[in-house]
Parts: structure tokens; sequence; C-alpha cells
């Protein structure tokens, strides 16, 4: 801790409170390095703010230009206390980033550094920022309130390590346990049950399903070490599968890697292991593909499991979305590929069946306020972790932002028309409507749905869509 820092306390705080003071921050200390995101497109200004940061706090600072890259480093694995944001910035302003931090598990302290005031950008929630500092002369407001921040941050044990779920049927699958896993207890206990190395054999897994366990957790500390074991294990599982069996064997496993995949992205956001186990994941789908199953026989005999929707879902779509864009000759490997990732990621960052079932936001109406914000963010979450995956074809993003966006500009979240959406993504829109047709009625008849759908979809590359559809059934 610089002598700066300790003497501008000493300037601004009486004897008794500074000694409190000074007790609590080093107790805080003695866990932790105040680690801060500076967000300012202004280069200058930004180096002056980081350093500000560096010499009287001994703080760790990211700086970030845009909003977007401000966004991208909040989703990734370090863990921020505290975001100094400017407003008025190219690609994101600092309204976009409030309402980013909002929709975070953990959320960082919030300062706002503008010559704008709060009250004239309504998406900033006066209650919920740290403060605000003005522009140029931010200087002393925002030591102030800095030092407030610190002053009230409670004195705690480190937080419990965070936890990702795996679930009973791929450990089962994997037979050896690839690390130490743990049952949970409360929301603040775990226990571990198994040791790295065991056998998780058919008495095991009949166990757990007795006892209506689902799910065991491993520690996110392992979670690059077992992502790689579970890829190698669920390669050489593949090998044991039937070409010929229907549904495949391959989309049951891939349903449990999707349920982890969920996890993590739900969790701790994008990482390299998130990615090897979508890529592992989206291999093994293209195989699939590549073997032009017969879509009703596949989705004949995959019956929507109510009490794992999620990862069921996530897993048919890519299987539906690539047989439309056969029927529209799109059929490229990449676009199969774009669509397959996008399948597996669109509703990553959902961890609720019910609430990853809305489509529209009108049925929001039967969720609380939390769960309301969480569906309202899902796409800008998921599409920023699919931005961050390298080596993958372009613009699966854009098909993830927009999965939830109508022709007629009553979608969701951006109110785009049919001008403005994607090709990839208008096929993705109808193939993920006709998935819950299905899911809800149990009909594979396509016709019916094309025509229960005219009304909607009337206009650009979504009525080209439909027509492309009614037609394969017509030869069929």
């Amino acid at each position: 801790m610089s002598a700066l820092w300790k003497a501008n306390f000493t300037c601004k705080t009486d004897t008794d409170n500074l000694n409190l003071l000074f007790s609590r921050l080093f107790a805080i200390l003695a866990h932790m390095t105040m680690k801060v995101l500076v967000v300012e497109d202004e280069e200058e200004l930004r180096e002056i703010l980081c350093f500000f940061f560096e010499s009287k706090w001994d703080a760790e600072v990211e700086q970030a230009g845009t909003g977007d890259d401000a966004i991208t480093l909040l989703t990734g694995p370090e863990k921020f206390d505290l975001v100094a944001c400017d407003y008025n910035m190219p690609r994101g302003n600092g309204g976009k980033v409030f309402q980013f931090v909002q929709t975070m598990a953990v959320k960082p302290k919030f300062i706002l550094l503008s010559s704008d005031l709060p009250e004239d950008h309504p998406e900033i929630i006066l209650s919920e920022i740290a403060g605000y500092a003005p522009k140029p002369l931010f200087s002393a407001p925002l030591e102030s309130i800095v030092q407030k921040i610190m002053a009230e941050a409670p004195v705690a044990e480190a937080a419990p390590d965070l936890y990702c779920r795996v679930s009973v049927e791929l450990l089962h699958k994997l037979n050896v346990v690839p690390c130490d896993l743990y049952i949970k207890i409360s929301d603040q206990k775990m226990i571990k049950v198994m040791n790295a190395g065991d056998v998780f054999g058919d008495v095991d897994a009949e166990k757990y399903q007795q006892k209506k366990v689902a799910y065991l957790f491993i520690d996110q500390k392992n979670i690059d070490e077992v992502v790689q074991k579970l890829i190698r294990a669920f390669r050489q599982l593949e090998k044991t599968f039937d070409p010929k069996q229907r549904p495949p064997g391959h989309i049951h496993i891939s349903e449990a890697l999707q349920g982890t995949i969920h996890e993590m992205a739900t969790k701790l956001g994008f990482s390299a292991a998130l990615e090897s186990l979508v890529k592992a994941n989206m291999e093994t789908a293209l195989a699939v593909i590549d073997q032009n199953p017969d879509l009703a026989e596949i989705l004949s005999g995959a019956i929507v499991d109510t009490e794992n929707y999620l990862a069921r879902h996530s897993v048919l779509m890519p299987f539906i979305a690539a047989h439309f864009a056969e029927l529209m000759e799109w059929q490229s490997s990449q676009t199969f590929q774009k669509l397959i990732i996008a399948s597996f990621l669109h509703d990553a960052t959902i961890s609720d069946d019910l609430l990853a079932k809305v489509q529209v936001e009108a049925e929001l109406a039967a969720f609380t306020p939390e769960q309301a914000k969480v569906w309202q963010v899902h796409t800008l979450l998921a599409s920023e972790i699919a931005r961050q995956f390298t080596e993958i074809p372009p613009d699966v993003d854009q098909i993830i932002a927009q999965h939830h966006e109508l022709p007629d500009g009553t979608g969701s979240p951006n109110h785009l028309n049919h001008t403005r959406i994607a090709p990839l993504a208008a096929l993705f829109i109808i193939a993920q409507d006709f998935l819950l047709y299905f899911e809800n009625t149990g009909s594979l008849d396509l016709l019916a749905f094309t025509e229960r759908r005219e009304a909607i979809y009337t206009v650009g590359q979504f009525k080209r869509i439909l027509v492309a559809l009614k037609k394969s059934q017509a030869r069929a």
C-alpha cells in the first residue's frame, strides 16, 4: 500500500475512523488485491485512470476502449471488483456495460465516469451504481467513491470454490472418474463422494438414480483437465456406437456433454475448456449429419425429457437446422458448423428449463423479475461467448444474437425486422420454431407446421425458407 494512499486518507478522515478503516482494509487486502476494469475510449485519459488506481490502491488494472471490449473482458475468467466506465464510447456505451454488469452472478461495483449526468441515461439505475465522477475533474470524486467502497467492504473468508455439475449418466458412460467428485448438500456445502481414478460402475449409477441424484459436481479448478479427459473418453465411446442405430448413440452422449457445456457457460463464461468441449460436440454432430440421417427417425426416437430439456433441445437443434439448410441448398460444411455451434450455445447462459422455453417477452409475465432479466440478456451473453471462440466460421455470434427476433420487428432483444435479420439467423429461428412445435405437439408433420406459420413468415428470407419446406413435402 503506497504512502501516498495512506497520506490521502489521513487528511480526510478523523483518527477513530482512520483506525477502524485501516483495520478493515488490511484484513481485506490480506485476502485479495483489488481488480479494476477501466473503460474509456480516449487513450490518454484511460492511461491516467489506470495509473490512478495502480498508484493509489496497488490495484490490478485491465483496460478497454469500447463497451463491447469491456463486456468481452467481463465474460472471461478474470473476476473484477470494480468497473470504472465512461458513457459515450464507440461500439457499446457505458449504459450497455452497466446493463451487462447487472446480469452478472457476482456484480463488480460500477462507477460512472462521464461529462453526462447519470440521470440523463434512464438505463442506468442510480441505486445500483457505486458513484458518479464527472469528467474532466474526476480525481477527487473518484477517490472519495473508491475510499467509501473499500471502507464498506465486508471482511469475510475467501469465497467458496465454484463447482460445475456433470451428469451421472455421463460419468457412468465414462466408467473411470476423471477427477474428485462432490455431491451438493446445501448452497454452502459440498461433500466428496468419489476420488479421481475410481470406477463409476452400474452399482454407482443405480445408487444415484434411486436417490434421484442426476448430477455430481467437480471443482472448477480442475475443469481444464476434466474437459480434456471427457473429450478423450468421448472419442473412445464413439468407436463403440452402431452407425445404424436410430437415434444415433452419439446423441445420448452428446446430450450429457451439453449439460456440462451449459453449466460451464452459466458459471464461468468463456474459457478455452468450454470452447474445446463445444468443438468436440460439434465434430460429433457433424459426423452424424454427414451420414444424411432421416430427420423423422432422429426426432421420433428422441423423446424430450422435461427434466433435461435444455440439453436435449440444444442437441436436437443442429439436425433440424442442417436439414432445413439442405432444403435451401445451403449444405456446405461451414454452414453446418455455424448452425451446430449456434445450437449448442444459443441458450447456454440459461439454467432454468422452463425459462428456456420462453420465445417472446410477453411470456415472461409468469416469471420473477430476476428470471426475466436472465432471459432478456441471454442472447447478448451467449453471443459474446461465441465471439471469443477461435478458428470457427464467422457470424455464429450473429445467429445467436438474433435467434429471438421476428420478421415483423416484434422480436427480442433489438426488434429487428426481416431486412436486418441474417439469412442463417432466419433459418435458425424457423428451425427452433419447428422443434418447439414438435416438443409441444409430438407431430413431425412439416406441412402442417408451414401452414400454421404462413401468417408469420410472410416476407424476405423467412418466406423463401417456408416455401422451400412446403415444396419438400410436396415432393415427398
